[in-house]
């Protein structure tokens, strides 16, 4: 993504122009996967109605956590820097339940029934982690009240301003 981000710089002939990431539903999980393991310099990294998160933990499963990956990968160094990274969760607070889908694995429920309850739960776990060690926190968590699985109502919401553009 960066190099992506770079090309786009040059054609531009704007070498330090902002940019920013955003991703829906399974593009929201890929989102969150950068934050973890991918330095950039993008400006915000949104997570739109995620479907699954990357909690900040080594007790769940890679895909769901830090579970199980090599250690450089797994490292208090990595969690901090994801922690620090301008990770926005944006999500519908109508979100709240199974589709078909909505991943329903063992590791998935663990985060919450529905993807409002797992992005508030690890921006939660987070927070908390973030506290608890005195390491940076520049997560955000911004909502929809009512809003479902539906993209269209997501990106034309106020608040998409705000998640976007803080």
């Amino acid at each position: 993504m960066p190099e992506i981000a770079r090309a786009v710089r040059e054609r531009a002939g704007a070498p330090s122009a902002e940019w920013s990431v955003i991703g829906h539903s399974a593009g929201g999980q890929f989102v969150v996967r950068m934050a973890a393991f991918l330095a950039t310099d993008a400006v915000r990294l949104v997570a739109v109605n995620p479907g699954s998160l990357l909690f900040p933990t080594r007790e769940l499963p890679f895909g769901y956590g830090f579970g199980g990956l090599p250690a450089a990968l797994a490292s208090d160094e990595r969690l901090r820097a994801y922690l620090a990274a301008p990770l926005v969760l944006y999500v519908g607070t109508a979100d709240d339940r199974r589709d078909e889908f909505l991943d329903t694995s063992s590791a998935a429920m663990q985060q919450g029934e529905g993807r409002h309850q797992r992005s508030v739960a690890a921006f939660r776990a987070a927070r908390a982690l973030a506290n608890e060690r005195g390491w940076p926190f520049h997560w955000q968590l911004i909502e929809v009240e009512g809003a479902g699985h539906d993209s269209h109502t997501m990106f034309e919401h106020d608040n998409c301003r705000l998640a976007v553009l803080d």
